[in-house]
């Protein structure tokens, strides 16, 4: 077995386990409710070209929220003494219009799985600006957020009321903080074997 392939099935045991104790539980969150946890991507900051060109992707193959469960859209709790992942969110977003808008206080986690597909989806919903003419009105540069949703219920809702996610309580991350980037490397070995366009929601 390669080291990889432990690593999945090491991780996958521990939210398991996480889980059955009450350290994680799954919640449907508001895609402005989600943030971007600090050690997402190691910490690597997200780019909105990538973020946009995988929402087009989805939008143009058709979105299927069994696709983007809570085995792949996974979370840590904001910290509410280092409020960590809403401060990362909005110094992000903050910096382009192609991002979503983020209010203070709002955010109750960070993503490190899933990340690109719910800043998406927070786009979607505030109308942000694109490069993508489809998914605008003609002649502007904005999302046009009932012409992206219209005829597909599950994006509707998955815009509007957000994904299934597997939330980790703030406390693990602080008593384990390379637990985000572990579950990150998981995550992305599942990501370059994977078949389909289930690939693309991280």
């Amino acid at each position: 077995m390669t080291e990889d392939a432990k690593i999945v099935i090491l991780v996958f045991q521990m939210l398991g386990l996480l889980g059955d104790a009450g350290e994680a539980f799954e919640a449907e969150m508001n895609p402005k409710q989600m943030g971007i946890h600090p050690k997402n991507r190691n910490g690597k900051k997200m780019q909105h070209a990538s973020m946009h060109k995988k929402g087009m992707k989805f939008y143009t193959v058709g979105f299927r929220l069994q696709l983007c469960g809570s085995d792949k859209a996974i979370a840590f709790e904001n910290n509410p003494t280092t409020n960590d992942c809403e401060q990362h969110t909005i110094n992000l977003t903050s910096s382009s219009n192609y991002f979503a808008s983020y209010a203070r206080g709002a955010i109750r986690a960070g993503s490190v799985g899933c990340s690109h597909l719910n800043q998406w989806l927070a786009a979607v919903q505030d109308g942000a600006q694109t490069d993508y003419e489809t998914l605008c009105e003609h002649g502007k540069t904005n999302i046009c957020t009932r012409h992206v949703v219209e005829g597909n219920d599950e994006l509707e809702r998955a815009v509007f009321k957000g994904l299934k996610w597997l939330l980790i309580k703030w406390q693990i991350a602080v008593e384990y903080p390379e637990l985000p980037q572990l579950i990150q490397r998981a995550l992305n070995v599942e990501h370059h074997v994977g078949e389909g366009y289930c690939c693309i929601c991280y």
